[in-house]
C-alpha cells in the first residue's frame, strides 16, 4: 500500500498531538478537567491541615518590610524568627492568644516606635534580653499576628472573590510537578499560587501584590515537628 507524503505528515502530526495530550493534560495530570478555583481552595486547606508546617513569610505593611521563618502546628501556635529590615530581629512565639517576643535593641525600638522617644527607649531597655509578653489583640502586634496567621492558617488568605483564575505553564520542585495559577481579587491584587502535584496537591508558594505592598509565603510540610521551646514565666516582661 502506498501512502502519500501529505497523508504521512498528517498522521505524524496527529500522533504527536495525541502524545502531547497524554503527557501534558492527560491521565498523568491530576488536575485535568478540574475547576481551578476548587483546586486552589483544596490546596490551601490541605496545607493548613498538615500536622506541622514550616513557612517563610514576607510582607510589607505599615512602612515595614518583614520576613519570618516560622514553624506552625495549628492556627493557635507558631514559633520562629522575624526580621524587620533596617531595624532588627526577634524570636517570636504565639500560642493561645499570647505573643512572646525576644528581640534585639533595633527590633524593640521599632516595636515601640509609636511611643514618645524617651518612653520607647525605656520600654526597649526594660524588655532587652527578656521575652516581651503581648496579647494577640494588641494593635502594635497586628503585623506579627498576621505573619503567624499566614504561616499557620494559609486558608484564611484564600478569598472566594478571585477572578480570572488561570493555569499557567507548570514548573517543578524537588522532582515534583508544580501547577502555577494566576488570579486577581476584589481589591485588584495580583496573586500567583504554586501547587505541588503530590498525592494530595498542596500549596507550595503564594505571592500577592497590591500596589506597592506585597505579601508572600512558601510552605514545607514536615512530618516530625520539633519540640516547643519552653519559656519560663520569670523570663517574661509586659510592656
Amino acid at each position: 500500500m502506498i501512502v502519500s507524503r501529505s497523508r504521512a505528515v498528517a498522521a505524524a502530526v496527529a500522533g504527536a498531538a495525541l502524545l502531547a495530550g497524554t503527557t501534558a493534560c492527560g491521565p498523568t495530570d491530576p488536575l485535568a478537567g478540574r475547576d481551578p478555583a476548587d483546586v486552589l481552595r483544596r490546596a490551601y486547606e490541605t496545607t493548613q491541615r498538615a500536622h506541622f508546617k514550616q513557612g517563610t513569610v514576607s510582607m510589607s505593611t505599615g512602612g515595614r518590610d518583614i520576613r519570618a521563618e516560622l514553624g506552625a502546628a495549628d492556627p493557635d501556635f507558631c514559633e520562629g524568627s522575624v526580621t524587620v529590615y533596617r531595624a532588627g530581629t526577634a524570636q517570636l512565639r504565639m500560642e493561645r492568644g499570647t505573643l512572646l517576643l525576644n528581640g534585639d535593641s533595633g527590633f524593640l525600638k521599632d516595636h515601640f516606635r509609636d511611643r514618645p522617644e524617651a518612653e520607647a527607649e525605656k520600654a526597649a531597655e526594660r524588655a532587652a534580653g527578656r521575652w516581651l509578653k503581648l496579647s494577640a489583640t494588641d494593635r502594635a502586634a497586628a503585623h506579627l499576628v498576621a505573619l503567624c496567621t499566614a504561616g499557620a492558617a494559609p486558608a484564611t488568605a484564600f478569598s472566594l472573590d478571585r477572578t480570572g483564575i488561570r493555569r499557567e505553564p507548570d514548573t517543578a520542585f524537588n522532582g515534583s510537578d508544580v501547577a502555577v495559577f494566576t488570579s486577581t481579587d476584589a481589591n485588584g491584587s495580583k496573586i500567583t499560587d504554586e501547587v505541588v502535584l503530590a498525592d494530595k496537591p498542596y500549596l507550595f508558594k503564594r505571592n500577592q501584590q497590591t500596589g506597592n505592598a506585597f505579601d508572600a509565603a512558601e510552605y514545607r510540610i514536615v512530618h516530625i515537628p520539633p519540640l516547643k521551646t519552653p519559656v519560663a514565666p520569670g523570663d517574661t516582661v509586659e510592656p
